[in-house]
């Protein structure tokens, strides 16, 4: 009889082992996914400043529509339009938020970047990406718009992501990254 005791009692410490394995690997696993997440500020909406002007440096009523987007997926996050003012600058102001990152996952840590499309009467339209900004960098932008029919394309953010139309150098900007930035062609519609 003491024999049987024995061996259930000695099954019994075996099992009971086993759950004690299998908990302490659940336990590490979550710990690991927990670690692996990271609460991380990031920048919703830079605080961008872009000045309108045609080629002879004078200001231009214009609207300005700012795309956030993220990528590697390439999802739109929001638009903001905005119109210039008197002296052809638009400001956008700065909104951060807080997202949770996984670094140890692919494509866990996504970048944000902004396209901005600006149409003017009577100048081409013109769009281009801003990224790499930082909390509490401010982004000034000055682009100069060329006399030619405007082209309808920004509220279009699956045609301005193809980057339509002619390469613009140069392009005065500080405080980000500033590139992309075309003239759209009216051919290219």
């Amino acid at each position: 009889m003491s024999r049987i005791g024995d061996i259930s009692t000695t099954k019994a410490s075996t099992h009971s082992g086993g759950h004690h394995r299998l908990w302490r690997m659940i336990l590490g696993v979550l710990v690991l996914t927990l670690a692996a997440c990271v609460p991380q500020k990031v920048v919703t909406q830079p605080r961008l400043l872009v000045r309108i002007q045609n080629e002879a440096e004078e200001a231009i009523p214009a609207q300005v529509t700012l795309y956030w987007w993220e990528y590697p997926h390439r999802r739109q996050r929001g638009v903001t339009v905005a119109p210039t003012d008197l002296h052809g600058t638009v400001a956008f102001s700065e909104t951060i938020a807080t997202e949770v990152m996984m670094p140890l996952v692919p494509h866990g840590v996504p970048a944000y970047n902004w396209s901005f499309c600006v149409e003017a009467e009577s100048y081409k339209t013109m769009i281009g990406t801003v990224s790499s900004v930082q909390p509490g960098e401010t982004v000034e932008v000055t682009l100069t718009l060329h006399l030619d029919p405007s082209v309808p394309v920004c509220e279009d953010y699956a045609r301005l992501s193809n980057h339509p139309g002619t390469p613009v150098d140069e392009v005065e900007f500080s405080g980000a990254d500033v590139h992309g930035v075309y003239e759209v062609d009216a051919i290219a519609r």
